[in-house]
């Protein structure tokens, strides 16, 4: 597994073989399942070293922000955390912080994504939520949509990397444009989005997500 780290994964980056030593050691050390919080969502968790070093966390800059000035992710316009349809009765075993400040109360949780990704109101405006390689809150609410970039694997072996996170209900579609003109699009379903990106594509690949919405805008930032 891993996520963002840019210093680590730079430094090594132009070092595969140190780069997939320290991967493997990262899956034999990790637990069956485990949760890595992204930059917009929590702080990074502390890790092994080596483990940081094939993780990155999405670095989050644009220069549209400022574009945007509607509600963001509030339970409010996420309608699958409102849902009857989405609600679960029972908090699944599998979610992560099952005690402790993020665990969501019982029949509190709901499901995005078709079953991709679980989320909770914890206080108001507060959600958390858990799905693939990341769990956490969300404490930038004024966009459209979080991203969160990891790959499921080892680095430069097995699945390719994804770019994924939860959606307002103003968005449509979301699209990973990289710099080598290649793109990638997924419709959002029940508040969730995930783009698998291409193969041979590094997890610290830079691109520029586009979100499609509802009243014919976009909203686009750099990953």
């Amino acid at each position: 597994m891993t996520v963002r780290d840019v210093e680590l994964l730079t430094a090594l980056r132009h070092d595969p073989e140190l780069l997939a030593v320290a991967d493997a050691l990262h899956e034999s050390l990790r637990p069956q399942r485990q949760w890595v919080r992204p930059a917009r969502v929590l702080a990074l968790a502390a890790v092994v070293a080596l483990a940081a070093a094939v993780a990155f966390v999405v670095s989050n800059a644009s220069a549209q922000k400022d574009a945007y000035d509607g509600p963001g992710l509030t339970a409010s316009n996420l309608s699958a955390l409102t849902s009857e349809r989405t609600r679960l009765e029972q908090t699944p075993k599998e979610l992560p912080g099952s005690s402790g400040d993020l665990a969501p109360e019982p029949g509190t949780v709901h499901v995005l994504g078709g079953g991709l990704a679980y989320a909770w109101v914890l206080a108001p405006n507060r959600i958390c939520w858990s799905a693939l390689l990341s769990s956490g809150c969300l404490h930038e609410p004024k966009m459209p949509l979080d991203v969160v970039v990891g790959d499921p694997g080892v680095v430069g072996r097995g699945d390719p990397p994804q770019a994924y996170g939860i959606a307002s209900d103003e968005v449509l579609s979301v699209t990973a444009k990289l710099d080598d003109g290649r793109s990638i699009s997924a419709d959002a379903v029940d508040n969730f989005y995930v783009l698998t990106l291409p193969d041979g594509v590094p997890p610290w690949v830079r691109f520029t997500l586009v979100a499609s919405l509802k009243d014919g805008t976009t909203f686009s930032e750099r990953v």
